[in-house]
Formats: structure tokens, C-alpha cells, sequence
């Protein structure tokens, strides 16, 4: 009986626990708890926030492996002057999600982000490619029910073409302004909803049961590689590269899009809807905008500190 009641008081306490939040920064000197990710990794339980410091420095290739929320800055950061703290974004080389109900937000990976676990989120990042597979090895393991949401992804989202698609998947306001010859592909019984696409070669690629609007993109509505049974809606064709180089020109950050899509439709795309694209993928809350701080004070004088902070939504 004893041992019961003690058991029951440690669940007691661990759900009656907050989530922290750690600090991890990889610039020697910063006063943050971590200099490396995997350190705070190793650090957080379920539920926690690892907020990552923007260096000029790569955080390298990481695996998150645990139910937490890994939060960075944002990225064009100097291009929207969306901050005055500093404009280095927290930039990684490669990310895998390994576990389910793991979140990124504001990270700048220059290589992929592979989701191999469901009930994914990312948002507000950016990216070269987003992957949906657990292994990549003709695998009927599919990943299910990820959101990824307002992020300015390189090229595309795409699985392996030899496994099970990634099923009941929420894809929405994001911005891919280059791809390949596919932006979307290797999902089923999912939603692809108000993005925009720039490329005049991408397209869409078995994709099965899905639906498909507001979109703004040149080949969206493509019908080769076996897709199928998918319902198309209010897409806006771009149809003529012309378009697309007067439009957006040859810089394709995420204001130079903002300004592109006014011109074309106000419905339609990532700036569209009830939760449109944020420029620079600046997370959610409060943030530091400016700090005015004196080098020194005289002894017995109060230290007059100035800051200003902004929210996003």
C-alpha cells in the first residue's frame, strides 16, 4: 500500500509540473544554459520549450526524439527589420522529428526537415525541402496528421515515392518559390490550402483524395503522376514565367511575395485567410524589439533601462 501511494504521488507531481523553458545559445559567453543542442535536449521532458538563440553559427544536424517545442527567431530578419535585438536567424543543417506531437517554430534549416513521426507541426520556417517518411526504405509506415503551416519552404514537400503516403496531412499558407518539378506530392486524404507557389515547372504528384484551393501557383492543377479522385478549387494559375518575373522579379524573400500576391489576388495564397503567412516567421508572442541600457551609472543613481517590445499573433 505504502509503495502505491508513493507511486501515485510521483504521477501527481509530474503532472502538476510546469514546462520549462531552456536556453541554448552556441556562442561561447552568452549566458544561456546550453552551448549545444543536444545538451538541452538531453535536459527537457514532454512538454518543454528549447528557445534557440539566432548565431552566425550552424547548430549542426539534430534529431528531436521528445514531445517539446524547439523555438527559434525567425529568419529575413534584416530584410523586414522585424528585430533590432539582432538579425541572425538559429540555423540548422538538417532536422528529424522523430517523435509524435513534436513542434519547430522560426528555425532556419538550410537542408531538410524529415518528418518521421505523426502528429508533427511545423511552422514559420524556413527550409529547403520538408520530407514525409519515416525511413525512406519501401516502407507501408506512413506518418499521418502533421501540420505545416506559413513556412517559405526552398522546393517542396515530398515522401518517398516507394512507400505509403503521408495521410490526413494540413498543408496551408506556406511560400515555395523556386521547386523542382514538384512542390507537392506523396500524401493522401489531406489538405493543401491557400500557398504560394512560384515555380513555372512545379507541380503536384501522387496525391490521392485531397483537396486542393486558393492556391496560387503555375502547375498546381497538374493531372500527371498518378494522381487521382483529388478536388481542385479556386486555385489561381499563373501560366506565363512574364507574369511571375514582373511580378516577383528576381529576389523572392518573403516581402518581395507579399507584394507580388496583392497584385495578382487578395483571396488567394499564403497572405490569405483567417491565419496568413507572417513575414520573416516570426513566432508567436512577446518579443524584443529595442534595448537602451547605459554602459555605467553613478554610485546611488537609479540605471534608467529602456525596452520596447512588440507581439505577433
Amino acid at each position: 500500500m505504502k509503495r502505491t501511494l508513493l507511486a501515485i504521488a510521483g504521477i501527481l507531481m509530474a503532472l502538476s509540473m510546469p514546462a520549462a523553458t531552456l536556453r541554448v545559445n552556441n556562442l561561447n559567453g552568452s549566458g544561456a544554459q546550453y552551448t549545444t543542442f543536444e545538451e538541452a535536449h538531453s535536459a527537457a521532458q514532454d512538454g518543454d520549450v528549447i528557445i534557440v538563440d539566432g548565431t552566425p553559427k550552424s547548430y549542426g544536424q539534430i534529431n528531436i526524439s521528445k514531445k517539446i517545442t524547439v523555438q527559434g527567431p525567425g529568419y529575413f530578419l534584416g530584410v523586414n527589420d522585424a528585430t533590432k535585438e539582432g538579425y541572425s536567424p538559429a540555423t540548422f543543417d538538417e532536422i528529424n522529428l522523430k517523435s509524435a506531437g513534436a513542434k519547430i517554430t522560426g528555425l532556419c534549416v538550410e537542408g531538410n526537415i524529415n518528418m518521421q513521426a505523426d502528429d508533427l507541426v511545423i511552422t514559420r520556417c524556413y527550409v529547403r525541402n520538408i520530407r514525409l517518411s519515416r525511413d525512406f526504405s519501401f516502407t507501408e509506415d506512413h506518418i499521418t496528421r502533421g501540420i505545416i503551416h506559413q513556412n517559405y519552404i526552398m522546393y517542396g514537400i515530398y515522401g518517398d515515392s516507394y512507400s505509403a503516403s503521408a495521410t490526413y496531412m494540413q498543408v496551408t499558407n506556406n511560400i515555395i518559390p523556386y521547386g523542382g518539378n514538384v512542390m507537392f506530392c506523396n500524401m493522401d486524404n489531406s489538405v493543401i490550402s491557400r500557398n504560394t507557389g512560384i515555380s513555372t515547372e512545379a507541380g503536384v504528384r501522387n496525391l490521392t483524395n485531397c483537396v486542393i484551393e486558393n492556391n496560387i501557383s503555375y502547375n498546381i492543377e497538374s493531372s500527371y503522376y498518378s494522381n487521382k479522385d483529388n478536388t481542385y478549387s479556386n486555385n489561381y494559375m499563373l501560366g506565363d514565367s512574364k507574369i511571375i518575373n514582373n511580378i516577383y522579379g528576381s529576389n523572392r524573400d518573403d516581402a518581395t511575395v507579399k507584394a507580388g500576391d496583392a497584385k495578382i489576388a487578395t483571396d488567394k495564397g499564403a497572405f490569405s485567410g483567417d491565419d496568413p503567412y507572417v513575414l520573416s516567421g516570426i513566432p508567436r508572442g512577446v518579443r524584443v524589439t529595442d534595448l537602451d541600457m547605459p554602459q555605467s551609472v553613478e554610485q546611488g543613481s537609479d540605471l534608467q533601462i529602456t525596452v520596447k517590445v512588440a507581439t505577433r499573433r
